[in-house]
């Protein structure tokens, strides 16, 4: 239907995509360009770091357009790893930053909480104003990944790696980062709508006692109900329910868990299954359907993935 160039003079990647019901596409990622191509009127016309978060809006023909911003710091590293959209054509993106004056509004986290946090910001539909914007980390290295959107708006649930000292909330399905642990995955709940710290309104790791990291998430929003697909070198997932597979298959195994958010403790993780075989397996994009099927796509090595018959 199209094809464009999106970029300048420097390095640019485009990590997380939406569509809105009109067919505009909003792009997200990273640029080092000075002259990465922006509109007047925007949250922030021109560069601040090395690398800096953008945020574009083209048309459905893909011919003009209609917003295109930096987000980001003094920083080096701000990138922009995953976007949503909402049906008032509000942008959600989610990434990491090691900037100490990253722009924050009504933020559950004004501050940076190590070298590198997750982040959450939240872009009006014309470009013009942030509606929302925290960090989100403790003393690690803490990166969000993607991130998910009641259609309605105001509610995101965010997916990444997490270390010691990730904000929690009050009823985590898992508070403690175990001894020993090199990362977790995370799962947030964020009510944007709400101010400071109000706006927590779930936040857990998920995974076991080796490196785990949640790369995608879908969501129920009737439920609260979220799935995520990820990667993890644990070889005590908590695997439950009818579980399609119990045990890791080798390496890193993609993974799938269906956590509630609604629910407190233990009695969150409604499933959890590994998905490898015996290489290196990870999952990197999950959707759901309306019966609430998962579908899950990814990367793997291994031999003996398991496929179904023909």
């Amino acid at each position: 239907v199209y094809a464009t160039y999106l970029g300048g003079a420097g390095e640019d990647n485009a990590d997380g995509v939406g569509v809105d019901g009109s067919g505009n596409l909003y792009v997200s990622g990273l640029t080092a360009s000075l002259d990465f191509p922006t509109t007047v009127g925007v949250v922030q016309a021109s560069s601040s770091g090395v690398y800096d978060v953008y945020v574009t809006k083209t048309n459905a023909a893909g011919s003009t357009l209609i917003y295109s911003t930096y987000i980001g710091g003094s920083g080096a590293t701000d990138y922009g790893l995953g976007l949503a959209v909402d049906t008032a054509g509000n942008a959600y993106v989610t990434g990491v930053t090691d900037s100490p004056d990253f722009p924050t509004v009504n933020a559950v986290q004004a501050m940076p909480g190590g070298a590198f946090d997750a982040f959450l910001a939240v872009l009006n539909p014309t470009g013009s104003s942030l509606l929302y914007s925290t960090y989100l980390g403790g003393g690690g290295l803490d990166l969000g990944f993607d991130v998910a959107v009641e259609s309605t708006g105001g509610i995101a649930y965010l997916t990444g790696r997490a270390e010691a000292g990730f904000p929690m909330s009050a009823t985590p399905y898992r508070s403690a980062f175990a001894t020993g642990d090199v990362s977790d995955g995370s799962v947030t709940r964020i009510n944007t709508t709400l101010v400071g710290a109000a706006s927590l309104t779930y936040s857990t790791y998920i995974g076991g006692t080796g490196e785990d990291r949640g790369n995608a998430i879908a969501v129920n929003p009737a439920t609260d109900v979220v799935n995520v697909t990820g990667r993890t070198a644990s070889s005590d997932l908590p695997v439950s329910g009818t579980s399609f597979q119990s045990t890791p298959g080798g390496g890193f195994d993609a993974f799938v868990i269906r956590l509630d958010t609604t629910v407190a403790g233990a009695a969150a993780l409604g499933y959890a299954s590994y998905l490898g075989g015996n290489g290196d397996d990870r999952g990197l994009a999950i959707a759901r359907d309306n019966a609430d099927n998962l579908y899950l796509t990814g990367r793997t090595i291994s031999t003996n993935f398991p496929a179904s018959a023909g």
